[in-house]
């Protein structure tokens, strides 16, 4: 297998050696594959051989961007990685339409350094792994803006090339199937992107209270036009970002005059502190960061749940995404806090992926549907084994 792939993309970009092939035993999740060989290809064309050569060896492949899932998406064993950081290139920019073309592992900081000359941006700005997550990651997870008005990465998709299980090359024409798939129907190779005017942050304002008071503030906070995002933290979060010992709301403003904090200086150096929080509670041995999405009926219940078993809690409120942080040692409450989500009629992910770790809390009717794209695209089931279903 090895030979035949150097033969497409060249002898330095195939590997067996246990040095590089180390370097894909993990990912964000501290979960642990144990792939046999990594390629690198660099176009389409490659993919397509590749792909074809996997499917008629029966031979799995396991498609990488950046490495950052924190759901296991890019690990099994025995496997062939496509690692995609060579495809990496931003293809056209179109004003008229307000769009951009990318290969799959531009990163989102790379694609809106470029674009901050002409007052656009793709709004779709991981909360966590910013310089490094891709596009292709992104849109493969569907990933959601903490800016709840932009919604997910799928509703800025304006089209997609994508290599499927037999190798077969094509711009899909139902382009949600593929939006989320995480990687298990086909390779997306290629991605135009809708553009839009930043929205800024001029102002912003801290609200403390207990998780109910605070709650009670999201239904006019939600609909009021000027907020940007509202992010909560609790007590334990809060005291990490030296705020004290009661939780937070932290609300941004595109207005000045609707917050307390309205120098910019000042606003960038809050934003740059809850940056850094995920580090923080990593260093506190929270090791394991869920990401529910908890609709906002059962919200209460849900930051009930937390409190009373002392799982530090922060997240993006107004979209629903919470991250319920747990120590490594006690992992059973991981499977707790995603039962007590579907109860709540939640999500089991509402931002990182379902993955490995979290694929027996898919919904029934989303693996069904999977199930069935996966026959039509990846007939031999070669694509991501193991991830999602």
């Amino acid at each position: 297998m090895k030979e035949k792939i150097e033969d497409i993309v060249g002898a330095g970009n195939v590997s067996d050696k246990e040095q590089d092939l180390l370097v894909y035993q993990r990912d964000s999740s501290g979960l642990e594959g144990h792939p046999r060989l990594v390629a690198w290809p660099a176009t389409t064309d490659e993919i397509a051989r590749i792909m074809k050569l996997a499917n008629l060896r029966s031979f799995p492949v396991v498609v990488r961007g950046s490495g950052t899932s924190v759901a296991g998406g890019t690990l099994a064993d025995d496997v062939l990685i496509l690692d995609l950081s060579r495809m990496n290139k931003v293809l056209r920019l179109n004003m008229t339409e307000h769009s951009v073309t990318v290969q799959p592992a531009v990163t989102v900081r790379q694609v809106n350094t470029l674009l901050s000359s002409y007052d656009v941006h793709f709004p779709i700005i991981p909360h966590t792994f910013a310089g490094v997550s891709t596009i292709g990651g992104i849109v493969s997870r569907n990933m959601p803006s903490p800016v709840p008005r932009y919604g997910r990465a799928g509703d800025w998709v304006m089209s997609l090339e994508v290599v499927d299980g037999t190798g077969k090359v094509f711009n899909p024409s139902k382009v949600p199937l593929f939006i989320g798939s995480e990687g298990i129907l086909g390779v997306i190779t290629q991605l135009t992107v809708k553009l839009v005017k930043p929205i800024a942050s001029l102002s912003g304002s801290w609200k403390e209270g207990t998780p109910e008071e605070l709650l009670s503030l999201l239904g006019e906070l939600k609909v009021d036009q000027d907020v940007v995002t509202v992010e909560f933290f609790d007590a334990y979060c809060s005291q990490l970002l030296g705020l004290g010992d009661k939780p937070h709301l932290w609300v941004e403003y595109v207005f000045l005059d609707k917050g307390d904090i309205k120098e910019q200086q000042e606003l960038y150096a809050v934003q740059s502190r809850l940056a850094r929080l995920f580090s923080l509670l990593k260093q506190n041995k929270q090791t394991i960061h869920t990401d529910p999405f908890v609709p906002v009926e059962g919200m209460a219940e849900f930051l009930r749940f937390c409190r009373k078993n002392e799982l530090p809690v922060y997240g993006h409120l107004a979209a629903g995404i919470m991250h319920a942080c747990i120590r490594k040692e006690h992992p059973e409450y991981a499977k707790r806090i995603y039962k007590l989500a579907q109860k709540l009629h939640g999500y089991p992910s509402g931002e990182c992926g379902i993955g490995r770790a979290w694929k027996e809390y898919l919904p029934h009717a989303a693996k069904e549907e999977l199930t069935a794209s996966k026959k039509f695209y990846d007939p031999s089931g070669i694509m991501n084994p193991g991830c999602l279903l």
